[in-house]
């Protein structure tokens, strides 16, 4: 009820950026758990709805409406769906990023992995730390939307 009180209280513009990035972030939930991850990550853009709303707001906006929603939602609160809809919105909007995915091994020496957003150089979402992640790439000539470094 809390949340709900709060929602309403916000201006009309972040409530309408609160909804996108919520129809976002559900929209990359579904689509990775039914989906290929090419496949999903296109679903994930082609469902947006128009994004003149987006495009007017400050990328650090968007990425705090996409945070928020899937903070509220529960089970939303995964790196690879955060980042899937963080892209989705933003390009779509034609605001540049890319998305990345890295591996790297655990304490227990069990393979990890972890998505997150970057644009000119700088992480947007994903808590991206320097060093641990080696980001994976396809392989050559793949045909596929896969990040790439």
């Amino acid at each position: 009820m809390r949340r709900l009180i709060r929602f309403l209280r916000r201006p009309f513009f972040e409530q309408r950026l609160l909804a996108r990035a919520a129809w976002s972030v559900v929209v990359a939930r579904l689509a990775t758990r039914i989906l290929p991850f090419p496949a999903a990550r296109s679903a994930a853009r082609r469902l947006q709805p128009p994004a003149r709303f987006v495009a007017s707001m400050p990328v650090e906006r968007v990425i705090w409406a996409v945070d928020a929603a899937s903070r509220a939602i529960p089970g939303m609160k995964n790196c690879l769906v955060q980042a899937m809809a963080a892209e989705a919105m933003l390009s779509r909007a034609g605001h540049p990023c890319e998305l990345r995915i890295g591996a790297a091994k655990n304490e227990a020496r069990e393979f990890i992995a972890h998505a997150w957003l970057e644009s000119d150089g700088r992480v947007l979402i994903g808590e991206y730390e320097a060093g641990r992640y080696t980001p994976m790439t396809a392989p050559r000539g793949a045909d596929m939307p896969w990040p790439q470094r």
